[in-house]
């Protein structure tokens, strides 16, 4: 799913990093076994961020609002990195609703049909999937900085 829209048509791709990565598993490891293990679908491990100093990352999926992650480029020089610092910033996204919803998480095992997770009302108000759900599809890393996601579920 592209989770981005807020790009201009004026800005341009620096680089495409295609991928299948589940964001629960990239979590769980260390980043520094994620700079090591992680490539893209064509086997690249570096990533090319241009002349940027920082770079802005949008997450909007499958939250209610737009959180805004914004990472000193020099601290990342591996595209495993990459993914692992996003994957952490979903994992504590995650977390923080759980702590701040009114709504009770209808725990997976207990879904009528359709097992998506039900929205909650918490700091993001995350809707339709678990953290579980999701996975990285590709990457584009634009020349502004901005870095587009394509979260699967």
């Amino acid at each position: 799913m592209r989770i981005i829209n807020k790009i201009p048509k004026t800005e341009k791709i620096i680089k495409q990093y295609k991928c299948v990565y589940h964001i629960k598993t990239v979590s769980e490891i260390t980043e520094e076994q994620a700079s090591i293990l992680l490539k893209d679908n064509n086997g690249y491990s570096h990533v090319d961020m241009g002349s940027n100093k920082y770079c802005k990352i949008l997450i909007d999926y499958p939250l209610n609002v737009t959180v805004e992650l914004k990472l000193k480029v020099k601290n990342i020089k591996r595209f495993g990195s990459l993914l692992w610092k996003i994957a952490q910033a979903y994992k504590t996204i995650y977390e923080e609703e759980e702590k701040t919803t009114t709504t009770i998480i209808i725990p997976r095992n207990k879904r009528k049909g359709m097992i998506n997770r039900n929205p909650t009302d918490g700091k993001y108000g995350i809707w339709g999937h678990d953290l579980e759900d999701l996975y990285f599809e590709e990457i584009e890393i634009y020349d502004n900085g901005v870095i587009e996601l394509f979260i699967g579920s």
